[in-house]
């Protein structure tokens, strides 16, 4: 065999081992995002059995996916299970710890249980991470005022209710294409858990 030919026959064969090992990690990324989504879904639809199983498989198959660990913990928040909940927001904490709305889902799962102290450690962490205000963030800001009046501070209530009011009231505020909200039924005293959707 020639030189050249050798030459031109390597970087083929090398090409193609590169591929056949490069693939089958393209298609489990792939099949993490379809379950990722499928298991939106359902929590949407409030399948919220189907959720769980569709979001663990996402997980199992990419273990650093935050945004299905975040997904899965308000399936299990719905179901009351807050143990599971706090464990998988803090696991998506733990992934991406930018993410301002799974430390306010922290924070609700902790006012749900009667921990107002430890919740407001992580409201305020929510907000130091707050870039550009979305309208989520009013949920942000609204369980915040929850929590200082349970903790009888009136004043600084009445702030944080008035700046939720404000950027629901504002007309610079839009949702991104990716960004939509979702609202339980189970609720802190009327504050909805806020649900962060979009695709990777």
């Amino acid at each position: 065999m020639k030189k050249k030919s050798f030459e031109r026959y390597a970087k083929t064969a090398l090409f193609l081992l590169s591929f056949i090992l490069i693939a089958p990690q393209m298609s489990i990324a792939d099949d993490a995002v379809l379950y990722y989504e499928k298991g939106t879904n359902f929590l949407r639809d409030g399948n919220l059995t189907e959720a769980i199983a569709s979001l663990t498989k996402a997980v199992a198959l990419r273990p650093g996916y935050a945004i299905a660990y975040n997904n899965r913990g308000l399936a299990y928040y719905k179901q009351d299970k807050y143990v599971k909940a706090a464990g998988d927001f803090r696991r998506a904490i733990q992934f991406d710890p930018n993410d301002e709305m799974a430390y306010n889902n922290v924070a609700i799962v902790f006012c749900k249980q009667g921990d107002y102290d430890k919740a407001l450690i992580y409201l305020d962490k929510a907000i130091s991470l707050i870039k550009d205000i979305k309208p989520s963030h009013a949920d942000v800001f609204n369980n915040l005022g929850f929590i200082y009046m349970k903790k009888g501070m009136h004043n600084e209530s009445a702030d944080a209710y008035n700046y939720a009011s404000h950027i629901i009231q504002s007309k610079t505020v839009d949702y991104p294409d990716e960004y939509k909200q979702i609202t339980f039924d189970q609720r802190i005293d009327g504050h909805p858990v806020t649900a962060k959707f979009y695709g990777e």
